[in-house]
């Protein structure tokens, strides 16, 4: 009897969600570090298609129906973001290369002294390649080719696998090589390590006061189906716009630098696994940050956090409060 009752009391106060793993920001740079790193060329590896990554959405089509599709779409999607946006917005290196795998495993093994080297890097899943299945996410890692067991800087990609295509966006890649690009600047100035949650945190609490002015453009697929606009307005007395499947609007805002426009941005950190599902499965925490669209500067961010077995690494009620509040 006594066991039955705890156990209802704890089912009534509710379980926090198992934490599976927790992804890992740290590096092993020093702030001093970034500017021999600066003098080097900066060699980015783009991603190719694998063979094993196809033949296991092969296998699990039944849970990956376009999974192969959606595979092939990320390649391409990555490479051409990648190449068209990091001599835009990376300020660390000077001479940025584009390179293929095996171009970048020469210079490893050359232990190469010129270039330091731009990785993308699933976390989550225990593969060599990229998968993006459930639970798993993908993080850009920077080190020196001579050091390859070490790491001068990390970020994680924006989280995007609750869109259809489950792609990101131009947007999500120019916010991470801005992100990435104002971190280490910031290092360097400050003569401190900081990882990108801690710089998060401190940006926020600095840009927070300017959200008063700027527009907030939702995504459909980043907002929790229980916040639509009526309750967003109960709680949100600032300007925001709930956009449909088309995305041409943020885009337009980051592509033309418009300072009048916020958008939110999924950064995975955990996963977790709802324990009340009747099929285990493995989800993903994210902190949800609202991003200035002329620059990529964070202005406010809200933490994830599992319980009861919710999805809150999408825009819930009580983020529109905090949002609300925060320049007051």
């Amino acid at each position: 009897m006594k066991k039955t009752i705890l156990l209802l009391l704890i089912i009534a106060v509710g379980l926090p969600a198992a934490i599976a793993q927790k992804f890992s920001f740290d590096f092993d740079a020093k702030a001093t570090d970034y500017t021999s790193i600066g003098k080097r060329k900066l060699a980015v590896e783009l991603l190719e298609e694998d063979g094993r990554a196809i033949s296991k959405f092969t296998r699990n089509k039944e849970d990956y129906p376009k999974g192969v599709e959606n595979y092939q779409k990320y390649v391409k999607s990555y490479n051409e973001n990648m190449k068209n946006l990091m001599p835009k917005f990376w300020k660390l290196n000077t001479t940025i290369e584009f390179k293929t795998p095996k171009e970048v495993k020469k210079l490893i093994e050359a232990r190469d002294k010129d270039y330091v080297i731009l990785q993308a890097k699933e976390v989550g899943g225990g593969e060599e390649f990229i998968t993006r299945f459930d639970g798993t996410a993908i993080s850009l890692i920077l080190f020196r080719a001579e050091k390859s067991g070490t790491i001068d800087y990390k970020i994680m990609l924006p989280y995007s696998s609750s869109r259809n295509d489950q792609c990101n966006t131009t947007p999500d890649f120019t916010f991470t090589i801005q992100a990435a690009a104002a971190n280490i600047e910031y290092m360097m100035e400050k003569k401190t390590t900081a990882t990108f949650p801690d710089f998060m945190e401190t940006k926020a609490i600095a840009n927070c006061k300017d959200l008063k002015d700027k527009t907030l453009l939702i995504e459909p697929d980043v907002l929790s189906p229980k916040a639509d606009k009526k309750t967003i307005k109960e709680y949100y007395d600032k300007k925001f716009e709930v956009l449909k499947k088309d995305l041409s609007l943020v885009n337009n805002a980051v592509e033309t630098q418009d300072p009048a426009m916020c958008y939110v941005v999924l950064i995975p950190y955990s996963t977790y696994q709802n324990p009340f599902a009747s099929e285990p499965r493995t989800y993903v925490l994210c902190y949800k940050l609202i991003v200035n669209a002329a620059d990529g500067k964070i202005m406010n961010y809200m933490e994830g956090k599992a319980k009861n077995g919710d999805d809150v690494s999408l825009l819930q009620e009580k983020d529109f409060k905090q949002l609300n509040s925060c320049d007051k």
